[in-house]
């Protein structure tokens, strides 16, 4: 008699019908996919929560979901337990059919020589594929040739905001590089479109070639199975959802709300699946690991021939009055930027020291030889402030196109404003911006991968190749974390980058 049946897919493990003496065993392994947030309270305390789970299980925890890398992991846990695998009833599922599509390459469209060793590895016939280029390197267009090849229909994913930026991709004179029509693309955002979706397809009237998902219209299909354990809702089982569909999927910016792209592995069954990211670099050793079960080692491409195009210019400034500004987040001993916006804000006269330090900014990196076409964003923290500075800005350029971009706001404000300001969740990722000269990063961060990507929305300009961008950002010398996260962005920075200048102003906010 078996212990447990296991079914393995492409990229998941179900793990069911187990007997009551292995499931502590099970639970134990499991453990070790859960993430903690490790804090330190007001009174020094550390304050270890399970913030996340990195596999699946429904809500009566009869099924658990774990990534098809770890099987031979999870089955040497079993056996040090002594579970043998002859006492597993295992089943391996074959490969679905995968639809043929009809996609070629417009005229004249050839990749660049970088982009061709890329391209090679999206098109290996394995399970996953990760490609890991530097912003503007060609991401997209390396993706959308590999399809040209492949000539398999796929499902991207990705989130909502983005949806617009790659219809427009696959559509647009100006961008498009592949043969295909409208009615060759669909996009799908929200549960009705979704259910829509299954029908078509299960009704074997699904024509499309390439599908575009909203990540919170899929998330919400595994939620429901994981709270419910219900199949009528979608009608399918969600690890049917792309044998149904006949496609392989592609997942872009994969580092973004990375937990849930991790959890999409575990109802995913298909041909091959290839995550786009300009960084995968994490600070915290259990993502890294993490990162490694989502790609092994094969199915990972970097591109480490960086070119270097921009230089960064750190600016120490000081307070006028130390206690009044808070920037400790309440019950906790950790840094808060929002808090540290809140108590600027408070203050007229901090608020008006604050902005002026922006303007200066931008006075000496971008008007001082500002030409017609040239860009420039500025990163704040809350979108009340992103508001303050937009006022204060349109007040001293009122030559200058300036527009706000934060949840609500349309695309077309960073394709068309002289000055976009911005948080770092609406366009600090993701977001092409042509000839931006100036990043100015207010907001005091820590991660790694943050950084890279807020500073990667510069690019190496063609129209004015004898200027370089800069990458601006704020160091305030009387907030510890300030320095600490200055120091670790030097070094950080320091591969991708030019040169790198840290100047001591007599600025006091």
């Amino acid at each position: 008699m078996s212990i447990m049946r296991i079914d393995v897919y492409s990229h998941n493990v179900v793990i069911s019908q187990f007997t009551r003496e292995v499931r502590d065993t099970i639970a134990n392994y499991m453990s070790s996919y859960v993430e903690y947030d490790v804090s330190k309270n007001h009174r020094g305390d550390i304050i270890r929560k399970a913030v996340r789970v990195y596999g699946g299980a429904t809500f009566d925890r009869s099924e658990y979901r774990i990534h098809r890398s770890a099987l031979d992991e999870f089955l040497n846990h079993l056996s040090n337990f002594g579970y043998p695998k002859t006492s597993i009833d295992i089943t391996y599922h074959p490969l679905p059919f995968i639809e043929p599509i009809e996609v070629n390459l417009l005229e004249n469209v050839k990749p660049r020589p970088a982009q061709i060793p890329l391209i090679e590895h999206l098109i290996k016939p394995i399970p996953s594929k990760l490609a890991v280029l530097q912003m503007g390197g060609g991401k997209t267009f390396s993706l959308l040739y590999a399809i040209s090849v492949l000539k398999q229909r796929f499902v991207i994913v990705l989130k909502p905001m983005y949806i617009d930026r790659w219809v427009k991709a696959l559509t647009d004179p100006k961008e498009r590089i592949l043969d295909i029509e409208k009615k060759d693309i669909l996009t799908v955002q929200g549960t009705k479109e979704l259910k829509r979706l299954i029908d078509y397809a299960k009704a074997d009237a699904l024509s499309a070639k390439i599908i575009i998902i909203s990540n919170r219209t899929l998330y919400g299909m595994y939620e429901h199975y994981e709270r419910t354990g219900d199949l009528t809702f979608y009608g399918i089982h969600p690890n049917d959802f792309y044998p149904l569909l006949k496609a392989n999927r592609a997942i872009d910016e994969l580092h973004q709300e990375f937990h849930f792209n991790f959890r999409q592995d575990m109802y995913t069954h298909t041909g091959t699946c290839i995550g786009l990211s300009g960084t995968m670099t994490s600070d915290t050793p259990f993502i890294n690991r993490m990162y490694r079960y989502m790609f092994p080692k094969d199915a990972w491409y970097e591109d480490t021939n960086y070119n270097r195009y921009t230089n960064v210019i750190s600016l120490y400034y000081n307070l006028r009055n130390e206690q009044d500004i808070k920037y400790i987040r309440r019950g906790r001993a950790s840094y808060s930027h929002i808090d540290f916006e809140k108590s600027v804000m408070k203050s007229k006269t901090t608020c008006k020291n604050y902005i002026d330090m922006m303007l200066a900014t931008i006075d000496e990196y971008y008007i001082r030889e500002y030409q017609e076409g040239q860009r420039c964003i500025v990163f704040a923290g809350m979108v009340d402030m992103c508001q303050l500075i937009v006022t204060r800005l349109r007040e001293r350029y009122p030559h200058l196109t300036i527009n706000k971009y934060t949840s609500g706001d349309p695309y077309s404000n960073l394709l068309t404003s002289d000055i976009s300001v911005s948080t770092i969740g609406s366009a600090g990722t993701a977001v092409d911006i042509p000839d931006l000269m100036l990043c100015l990063s207010t907001t005091a961060i820590s991660k790694s991968e943050t950084n890279l990507q807020v500073m990667g929305r510069l690019r190496e300009n063609k129209r004015w190749p004898n200027k370089h961008p800069v990458f601006a950002y704020f160091v305030c010398e009387d907030i510890p974390k300030h320095v600490s996260y200055h120091t670790k962005k030097v070094k950080l920075l320091k591969p991708y980058v030019l040169g790198q200048k840290t100047i001591f102003t007599d600025i006091r906010i």
